[in-house]
């Protein structure tokens, strides 16, 4: 009743919640014969209706003392509370008997991970699979305990019918060997490519058809699309320079190897900018170093671009229940859009190198997010139905392999035109 109100009365809807109580109070309850209103006070409602019919037939009550009136009242009360009794086990046996047609049992036990049936955090008058959780206690035969990390690690009981079993993919690593033959093709420099478990050999075999049609999306380094230049827009006119950051002695090296490699592939280029940042150097897990620069007070100054980022939720609504789901992942994406020639300068960085400047966009920037959004949805626009895109990564879902193929291809193509790159190791099929 509420949400056909909403629809209705999007912008006064709470205006309208003591009439729709009203209403549900006044109808007849359909398990028990009665309204809400009649059981409680044992008289009908009297509603806009029954004082219209009293204006037009003049109707006058007989007056009663109190002693009669409360009497009559006990004994309507006890009368319908009988009538209730009857129609609520008629009812009920009869709702048990549809249920029992369809029901099966389900059983979890203590460390199971499930889905739980929730209100949506965007819609609250729609409820929405959500988890996984895990099962740490059976209070019963139908309600079970479960953990909820993400709601503040509160513990809660539901009934079985709002659990749903999790089913967790499962992926296993297929190394490819520079040289080696796969089902009779033979295709270099591939990295490692993870395949799902489920598929079997003839969908190995198509996979590889369709990537062997784009070898320049999977070369697996940065690409340069002409789609989109980053520009950055900023409100004070006034370069800003920082003072380096010091680098200690046992990175330096490491340091100077890789911004000749950037350098090289064409990331920076050496610059003479008014404006510098300092350089940050980060630790990857597998003990190399990554370089960033601190673009904080650049971003101060940054005019921030509104456009709108998705929301994982709602990507994660639309995947559903699709039989076949890849993943793609760019390579370095960020690096793959140019910086507008006329704000280059802005990003420039001291390192012990000297002052170099970005060509891509680096990471840091404010308004990078944006900018690689905006491109991606305009390269996917009218895929939006079996695609989704969170930045640098797409997701393609299909519930039928052959149009699962088609649609890569689609996504594949794009990014061929595009001039976009990915990283075929980071990509799941």
């Amino acid at each position: 009743m509420l949400r056909k109100v909403l629809e209705g009365e999007r912008k006064n809807w709470d205006h309208m919640i003591p009439y729709v109580l009203f209403a549900y109070r006044e109808v007849p309850q359909s398990t028990l014969g009665f309204s809400p209103f009649e059981l409680l006070y044992g008289r009908e409602v009297r509603g806009p209706l029954d004082v219209l019919k009293e204006e037009w037939i003049h109707n006058t009550e007989i007056e009663t003392d109190i002693l009669s009136f409360v009497m009559d009242t006990r004994e309507r009360m006890e009368s319908a509370r009988e009538i209730v009794k009857e129609n609520a086990r008629a009812v009920q046996a009869k709702q048990k008997m549809y249920y029992d047609q369809r029901s099966r049992e389900i059983n979890f036990e203590v460390g199971d991970k499930v889905l739980l049936l929730l209100p949506s955090s965007t819609r609250k008058f729609v409820a929405k699979w959500q988890g996984p959780y895990e099962v740490i206690r059976k209070i019963g035969k139908v309600t079970y305990e479960n953990e909820m990390p993400d709601k503040g690690g509160r513990k809660q009981i539901f009934h079985v019918n709002h659990l749903k079993k999790w089913k967790e993919r499962a992926f296993v690593n297929a190394v490819i060997e520079d040289g080696e033959d796969i089902e009779g093709y033979r295709w270099s420099d591939t990295g490692e490519i993870v395949f799902g478990t489920q598929l079997t050999e003839d969908m190995k075999s198509d996979l590889w058809r369709v990537l062997r049609k784009f070898p320049s999306v999977t070369k697996n380094t940065p690409g340069k699309t002409d789609r989109i230049f980053h520009d950055i827009r900023t409100t004070d006119s006034q370069p800003i320079r920082q003072k380096p950051y010091r680098i200690p002695q046992a990175y330096l090296k490491d340091v100077m190897k890789e911004l000749e490699e950037m350098e090289r592939d064409g990331i920076i280029e050496k610059s003479s900018s008014e404006w510098a940042s300092p350089l940050v150097i980060v630790k990857k897990k597998d003990g190399g170093i990554r370089l960033c620069v601190d673009y904080r007070q650049l971003n101060q100054v940054t005019k921030f671009d509104a456009y709108p980022m998705p929301r994982v939720e709602e990507l994660l609504d639309t995947i559903g229940d699709a039989e076949f789901i890849t993943t793609l992942d760019l390579a370095k994406g960020y690096w793959q859009v140019p910086v507008n020639e006329k704000d280059r300068e802005k990003t420039a960085f001291t390192s012990p190198r000297g002052l170099y400047q970005f060509k891509t966009m680096p990471f840091g920037l404010s308004g990078a997010p944006a900018t690689f959004q905006r491109m991606m949805d305009e390269i996917l626009r009218g895929t939006e139905t079996f695609a989704g895109v969170y930045l640098d990564d797409i997701v393609i879902h299909s519930s039928i392999w052959r149009d699962h193929l088609n649609q890569l291809t689609d996504v594949l193509k794009r990014l061929d035109d595009a001039g976009l790159t990915i990283k075929l190791k980071k990509c799941t099929f």
